[in-house]
């Protein structure tokens, strides 16, 4: 079983850290994640550490299982997430001063800590689609096959002809 991640990793920790780092968050620690989406599992981490000419770029993996409400069928679906990561960590002060990392994903730290509950939060809410559905193929939904006679349309004005027409004749007799 892998080791329950801290809510804060040290970067002083992490330049001297070789090789990867491993772990996992439980999902009750992912207070952000809401309705649509719940998140059942917990979510496993492995962070690569790289050092970049000084700097400290943050790479890995995250990865989970999610439940949503199908918005087409109501039904429970699960979704997989598998979210590769790659941001360059940067201090709040150097972020003004650095003209090369226009190009690149960034990582705001504070006091050389990282929020590892909020990236990861950050990025499984960036991967869930906007609106759940399942496949066509899946959802029951789609297995109804209906044709025009089995589908009694309501239609709640049909009566309204008959009613002024009634009214019509009520009031041509006074």
């Amino acid at each position: 079983m892998m080791e329950e991640l801290p809510k804060y990793l040290d970067t002083r920790y992490l330049a001297e850290q070789i090789g990867p780092l491993s772990g996992v968050i439980s999902s009750d620690r992912l207070q952000r994640i809401g309705p649509p989406y719940s998140a059942v599992r917990p979510v496993m981490v492995r962070l690569d550490i790289l050092q970049d000419d000084s700097r400290i770029r943050l790479g890995g993996k995250i990865s989970t299982q999610l439940t949503a409400t199908c918005q087409r069928c109501l039904n429970d679906m699960d979704i997989a997430i598998d979210k590769k990561i790659d941001v360059l960590l940067c201090e709040s002060t150097d972020i003004q001063t650095s003209s090369r990392i226009e190009n690149d994903d960034v990582l705001i730290i504070d006091q050389g800590k990282i929020d590892i509950e909020q990236l990861v939060e950050d990025e499984l809410m960036l991967s869930c689609p906007m609106i759940p559905l399942h496949e066509d193929m899946l959802c029951s939904r789609s297995e109804i096959k209906t044709s025009k006679k089995d589908i009694d349309l309501a239609k709640p004005f049909a009566e309204l002809a008959d009613l002024i027409r009634r009214g019509e004749t009520k009031t041509s007799d006074r």
